[in-house]
Parts: structure tokens; sequence; C-alpha cells
């Protein structure tokens, strides 16, 4: 009798210990169902303001450099005259400011933007960006680019990962009459470390602390344009593969941004594959 009543007990305060767990669980899905609902409003809301910014904004500075180039062409304003010289630095003022409201629209882009992983050629879309900078820069430096670069990532991000640090690259190396880019990887205790390296202008370490920051600048505008932007682009679009990036550079040796991806190379698909092959194993040793 005395077990009978004390199962009993046992029972009813098992049940409500699972009917407590329950509870718990169900409040958490939907705390966890109200996150997901306002990261994807918030994504929503920065994808319509980089559209806003990629075509609203930028373009009424079309129209304002349109007709500033309109009066610098026309026959009654003198290419020496003060006048022209104004409109002109209008229109690079112009200029860099659609320059920052494009990479700003990018910034927003990649921080809203969902991330789609699939596998990816690096190496194929490093030669790719290299030949888009070839076909419209006067310059012409060295460029060595690894075989066999392959990460499991977004594409489209790392596209512009590339874009702004092999362009980064390409322009501060353009003063140099041996100019060098490598793009490739090294080993590490945590999977590979991937890099872009040039031997252009460089930089002191001491100033690096606030660099992956917008807007921020390391070199006069007038030497080397810019709007600021493109590093924090890249360290935004690294962090959201869940890696890292950091930098080591020289005044007058050049630089090295290094990034990692630590997604793993194969698909989710084939690591769930993988799992049942070893449960299958242990089960027939078990």
């Amino acid at each position: 009798m005395l077990l009978a009543v004390a199962s009993a007990c046992m029972a009813r305060r098992t049940v409500k210990r699972l009917r407590r767990a329950e509870q718990r669980q169900r409040r958490l899905v939907a705390l966890s169902r109200r996150r997901n609902q306002a990261l994807a409003a918030a994504n929503e809301d920065l994808r319509l303001i980089s559209l806003s910014l990629s075509h609203d904004m930028r373009q009424p500075l079309a129209t304002i450099r349109g007709f500033l180039g309109a009066v610098m062409r026309s026959p009654s304003l003198p290419p020496d005259s003060r006048e022209h010289y104004m409109i002109a630095r209008s229109d690079a003022a112009a200029a860099r400011m659609d320059s920052m409201v494009q990479d700003l629209a990018s910034l927003l882009k990649v921080a809203g933007a969902p991330l789609h992983a699939q596998a990816c050629d690096v190496s194929g879309i490093a030669r790719e960006v290299v030949q888009g900078l070839r076909a419209s820069s006067p310059i012409d430096p060295q460029i060595v680019i690894a075989d066999g670069l392959h990460v499991w990532g977004d594409s489209r991000l790392l596209r512009i990962v590339l874009e702004n640090l092999i362009g980064n690259a390409w322009k501060f190396s353009a003063r140099v009459a041996a100019a060098r880019i490598e793009i490739g990887s090294q080993a590490a205790e945590r999977g590979p470390v991937y890099f872009v390296k040039d031997n252009g202008a460089g930089f002191e370490m001491a100033q690096a602390e606030h660099l992956f920051q917008p807007f921020t600048r390391l070199h006069h505008v007038e030497d080397f344009p810019g709007s600021g932007l493109g590093l924090s682009i890249v360290h935004k679009a690294i962090v959201k593969h869940g890696g890292r990036i950091w930098v080591e550079s020289a005044a007058g040796v050049g630089t090295c941004v290094f990034f990692t991806l630590p997604t793993p190379l194969v698909s989710p698909e084939a690591r769930q594959a993988q799992s049942r092959l070893l449960r299958t194993k242990a089960d027939l040793h078990g």
C-alpha cells in the first residue's frame, strides 16, 4: 500500500515536472519565433533602405553631375578659369558622395541579406575580379592567385569581399613600380587562413585600431580616393560567415589582409549523411 502511494506521488511529481518543462519549451519556442520575426522585419528594413540608397538617392547625384559636366564642356567656360576649377571640384565632390552612397547601400545589403551557403571557388571569383579591374585600370600589377581555394560560403558576399580587398590592393599599389598582389591561403591550427597581400603604400599599425569602422581612412582622399566603407563591408561579410578578419601592414612596404571562413567545406546534407554513417557503424560494433 505504501509503495503504491509513494509511486503515485512520484508519478504526479514527474507529470508536474514534465508539464513545467513543456511550458518552458513552449515559451522558448514563442520567444524564438518573435525574435526571428523581428530579425526578418529588421532585415527587410535594411533591404528597403539599401534599395532607396541605390536608386532614389543616387539619381539626384547623377543629375547634378550631368549638369556640371555640361557646364564644364561649354565653350563659354575657359578650362583655365576659376569658375571651371570650382565646377570641377564640385563634380569631384558629387562623385565622392555617389561612391559613399553606393558603398553604404552595399554595407546595408550585406548586413540585411540572409546567408546562402554553397560550394564556392574563391580562386575563380578572384580571377573574375582581377579581369574586371584590368579592363578598367591603366595599371598592370603582377597578380598571383593560388589554385584550389574552395570554401563553403555565400558566393555573392564572398565576391563583395574579394572585390573590396583586391580593389584596395590594386589602388594602394598604383604608385609602386613593380606592383604585386597575391591571393592565397596558409595552413593554421583551426583551418586555412585566406589572405590578400600587396606591396603598396601600407600604413603604420598604430593607426589600425578602428580600421573596420565605417568611414575610417588612413590616407588622404586626394592621394587614394574612396569612401572609407570598403573594409567595413568586408568585415560585416566575414563576421556573417562566422569568421574573423585582421590586417598586418607597414608604411611603404605593403598590406596583408587575413580572414577565416570556418564553415566546413562539406555541405549540411553531406555532414548529415556522414553522421548517419557513423551512427550505423557504432550500432554494428555495439
